[in-house]
């Protein structure tokens, strides 16, 4: 008992029915494509701001629990807080602890970090948001 394969024959009878389709799928391709590129690049810029937003977050914590300690100066918790947002490649931020003079701060005393890094320079894609404006996080606590 043999199989032979036999073309089918409604395929046979339409040959220029796949290079109609062919056709549709690249005007379906030319409208969906600038929509699928918007919603990469956003979620690409998104993504840098998020983390931005979580190194600000983690250079006032580490800055702040630095800073609370009785050996350390403001300069000290201030060069820390710096070297963590350079560690992960962002420029131009700034650490700020309210009061300035941590010595006179007493056991328990509130604390303030903030850190600012601009938007602008710490972004590769730049498409869909603007790059604008500036990310600003504070932290307190309690002097040891």
């Amino acid at each position: 008992m043999t199989f032979r394969s036999t073309p089918s024959n409604h395929l046979a009878k339409q040959p220029g029915r796949f290079r109609q389709r062919r056709g549709a799928a690249t005007v379906e391709l030319a409208m969906v494509l600038p929509v699928m590129m918007l919603l990469v690049f956003g979620t690409l810029e998104i993504c840098q701001r998020l983390m931005i937003r979580q190194t600000a977050a983690v250079a006032a914590y580490e800055t702040a629990r630095l800073a609370a300690r009785r050996t350390t100066t403001a300069a000290q918790a201030t060069a820390r807080g710096q070297s963590l947002m350079s560690d992960r490649g962002i420029s131009g931020g700034t650490v700020q602890i309210t009061p300035n003079n941590l010595t006179l701060l007493p056991t328990g005393g509130e604390l303030t970090v903030t850190v600012l890094i601009p938007v602008a320079g710490n972004t590769t894609v730049n498409y869909v948001l603007p790059t604008t404006g500036e990310v600003t996080i504070s932290t307190t606590m309690l002097r040891e």
